[in-house]
């Protein structure tokens, strides 16, 4: 039993520091998206933005729409040459007739995103889900299931971080050739 207890305590002291590495990367880039979040309120970012349909008029589907894509950039101005743009965040939101989808991207300075969030509510089905996705190097580190913390649970949100990295790539891509 002794033997039990002290292989299990071996595994819990080896675990521990590499968690709370994992925690302390999450905390900075969640200060970081904090940072992100504290400057769009001030503007203190150039902003683009795309609208589908701004005068909600019902489309062909019958179906009311509304589309916006929000751009959130600055310029490094470090070096020679013409400034670099920077990407610092994408915020997309899809009205349909009964289903809102808010959708966040952040970057840092690199370009690497490192959080994605969505939110569908489903306001016909009473469907409320949120996800939110702290991301470095590629991989995830801390999640969100509807604002419960599930990072140590056995479900990995590894495709739902593919598929946003995908998004991000593309958001980026499309938001290059806007400021060429």
């Amino acid at each position: 039993m002794f033997r039990i207890f002290l292989f299990i305590f071996c595994i819990i002291c080896l675990a521990c520091p590499a968690l709370y590495a994992q925690d302390e990367r999450a905390d900075a880039l969640e200060k970081e998206r904090n940072t992100i979040n504290l400057q769009i309120q001030k503007g203190d970012f150039l902003l683009n933005e795309l609208k589908i349909n701004a005068n909600r008029l019902p489309m062909p589907q019958k179906v009311e729409y509304l589309h916006t894509e929000k751009y959130f950039y600055n310029f490094d101005r470090k070096g020679e040459g013409l400034p670099k743009p920077i990407l610092k965040a994408v915020i997309i939101k899809t009205e349909k007739a009964t289903e809102t989808t808010y959708t966040e991207y952040m970057f840092d300075n690199a370009g690497s995103c490192i959080f994605f969030a969505q939110s569908v509510q489903d306001y016909q089905n009473a469907i409320d889900e949120r996800l939110r996705i702290f991301i470095e190097a590629g991989k995830p580190i801390r999640w969100y299931k509807n604002d419960t913390d599930i990072t140590y649970d056995t479900e990995k949100p590894e495709k739902a971080t593919q598929k946003a990295l995908k998004s991000a790539k593309n958001l980026q891509n499309k938001f290059l050739k806007q400021v060429e």
